[in-house]
This record gives C-alpha cells, structure tokens and sequence, in this order.
C-alpha cells in the first residue's frame, strides 16, 4: 500500500511525498496526518531556501541589465586572474563605456537610457563565449572577462562587439557608440593590477576620440 501527499512551494505542487509499505492498509488517519505535515515542512523548506538564493541572486546582480554588479564581477576577475596563474593560460580583461551616454539621459530621459543600456548589453551578450564574463562596473561601463584570450584576440572581439552595437540604431537614441580598452594578464600580475591596465586604456581610447578600442599601452 502507499499515501502520497502534495509538496506546495508558493500555492504551485512542487513535488509528492510518497510513503509505502509491503502490507495492505497500512495508513491509517494519523499516519496521512503525520506526510501532510511532512509535506508542509518540506514545501516551508524549499521554499525557504528558494528565497534565499534569490535574494543571493539580487545582491550580486544589477537590477537593470540582469549582469552581475561591480562586486560580483571583481569576484569572477578575481577567480579569473587566479585560474589563469595555475594554469599558466591567457587572460584578458576589457572595459566598454558607451559614448555620450549622458545625453541620451538628458534629451530622451532615465527610461528611454535604461532601454538603450539593456539593449546595448543584449547585443554585447550574442558577442561573448559561453566561457566570458560580462559585468556592470558602472553606470554606462561594462567589463567582459575573456579567458583563453591574448592582446590581440580580445581587441579583435571588442571591434566585433562594437562593430554589432553600433550598426544599428537604438531608438530614441539612434546610433549608439562605446569606447573600449583591453589589457592582458602579464607574469604574477593580480586582478587589481589588470583592472588598472584596462582601465587606462579605456580612458586612453576616451581621449583619442571615443568610438574607438585601444590595447593597454596605445595611449
């Protein structure tokens, strides 16, 4: 004989639980009383834990564009830099910062930006390897980790990546442009180091013009 009873997360069955036994009638009341119980804690538990991994989820994301936040990606740079040094791979590390982003905030307003932002970083997304890591470091800037990936190979992907943002237009903003600067993992160098390298090579590719990527070193 068997008694199953139905696990419940938030109102939806999210599974059974399911008692047997080699003898006929082997459930009375009480015994279904007890599953149901079991049931319940067990449907409090899942659900429990389902609202603390999203809450885990919400803490390490940007709530706009879904990518991880400043801390999550430093935290993946982080394993990244480390990984490659055991391993003795490449590593590369970009930084894209949308051109003129401000204006689009000024002349069309925050929403019509936010839109502009999500859509820019759907098509930098269709750009990345299954084993790259995008991230929102800040309010128009994004960081791509490219394991496996040299000097040139990443800004060949950042031409590409620009390449695919730019050759549509983005409405109400129209065409929309980003500046980006690549650096590589060099000897015992650490996260921080390469964080700075790429980041004044962003700046570098600022300073020339935007719309443009410049390698660590170019400017």
């Amino acid at each position: 004989s068997a008694s199953a009873v139905a696990v419940r997360v938030r109102g939806e069955v999210w599974g059974f639980v399911v008692a047997g036994a080699p003898r006929p009638a082997a459930f009375d009341d009480e015994d279904r009383r007890v599953l149901g119980r079991l049931g319940d804690l067990l449907g409090l538990a899942v659900a429990n834990t389902a609202a603390r991994q999203e809450l885990v989820v919400r803490a390490l994301s940007d709530p706009l564009t879904g990518l991880p936040n400043h801390a999550a990606f430093h935290g993946r740079l982080v394993e990244a830099v480390a990984h490659a040094h055991r391993r003795g791979e490449r590593l590369a590390l970009m930084f894209i910062d949308l051109d003129h982003f401000k204006r689009v905030n000024d002349l069309h307003g925050h929403q019509a930006g936010d839109a502009v932002l999500r859509e820019v970083t759907r098509r930098l997304a269709a750009c990345t390897r299954c084993e790259d890591a995008l991230g929102r470091v800040g309010g128009e800037e994004i960081g791509w980790i490219l394991p496996g990936s040299d000097l040139t190979a990443a800004a060949e992907a950042a031409e590409r990546a620009r390449a695919c943002v730019s050759a549509d237009p983005i409405p109400p903003a129209g065409r929309v442009t980003f500046s980006a600067g690549v650096a590589e993992l060099r000897d015992a160098a650490d996260a921080g180091a390469l964080y700075a390298r790429a980041d004044r090579a962003l700046y570098a590719a600022k300073h020339r013009g935007r719309d443009r990527v410049l390698r660590e070193g170019e400017g």
